[in-house]
């Protein structure tokens, strides 16, 4: 019966944590970031067929329509009151509004 009472002292040395990094582990250089890393201040990315990135577009229309409680009635309205770069359209098409809310590419 007083066995049990032996087999605790076991279980916590087993569930220790693990030893603490040496100086080596620490002394290693971190890896090198990505060079396909966009630079997040700014929407003009562009996307491999040539559009530009719309998802900061629209990530900024989602706070936008948070900080106004209401959606805009046009994306005129958006660009000129949101405060964030919008990228060009590429020639012959413009931004808009679709059915869903978010800003698409379509021609003129």
């Amino acid at each position: 019966m007083f066995a049990v009472g032996c087999n605790k002292k076991n279980q916590s040395s087993a569930t220790a944590a693990p030893p603490a990094p040496t100086q080596t582990d620490a002394a290693q250089p971190a890896p090198a970031a990505p060079s396909t890393v966009v630079n997040s201040g700014t929407t003009a990315a562009v996307t491999t067929n040539g559009l530009p990135d719309l998802r900061p577009l629209n990530q900024a229309l989602i706070g936008w329509i948070i900080s106004n409680r209401r959606h805009p009635a046009t994306f005129e309205e958006f660009a000129a009151s949101a405060g964030v770069p919008i990228p060009p359209p590429p020639a012959g098409t413009k931004y808009i509004l679709n059915d869903r809310g978010l800003i698409s590419i379509v021609n003129r």
